[in-house]
């Protein structure tokens, strides 16, 4: 019984401290940081639901999914320097995956190199109109 106190109290901590500014600089609500953690533990969210899309479709849709949270289903193909960015793939295509959110949560990357994860991110516009997504969570591998 204490310990589950304990438990559910660090987790309500770690939900508030991660209540955190999104690219498009709202905050981020306490719910959507409980669903973040909630996927990251379960593969599954409690209080949203979010599109799973194939890759070659987030790249089809780009401006349509702007500053939209989706699903991605891939292999981690490339993992960058200190765990910054990935490479996803499935077999229609590839994408490039921005992952200081989740390095910054102590989430380990290199060790998916090769293995099927789910990605719950922010799809985004880079340079030259790139669509990339830019990871708030990472399940499997």
């Amino acid at each position: 019984m204490r310990l589950s106190l304990i438990v559910i109290s660090a987790m309500m901590q770690f939900a508030l401290s991660s209540c955190s500014r999104s690219e498009a600089g709202r905050e981020r609500t306490i719910r959507e940081s409980l669903d973040l953690i909630v996927f990251s533990a379960t593969g599954t969210m409690v209080f949203d639901s979010v599109p799973l899309e194939d890759i070659r479709g987030v790249h089809l849709a780009g401006a349509g999914l702007l500053n939209h949270d989706v699903l991605v289903t891939g292999t981690v193909e490339f993992t960058g320097a200190g765990g910054t960015y990935l490479v996803l793939t499935d077999s229609s295509a590839r994408m490039l995956v921005d992952t200081t959110r989740v390095s910054a949560a102590g989430q380990s990357l290199e060790s998916r190199r090769g293995k099927v994860v789910i990605i719950h991110g922010e799809v985004k516009s880079g340079e030259k109109g790139h669509i990339y997504l830019l990871a708030n969570a990472v399940r499997g591998g």
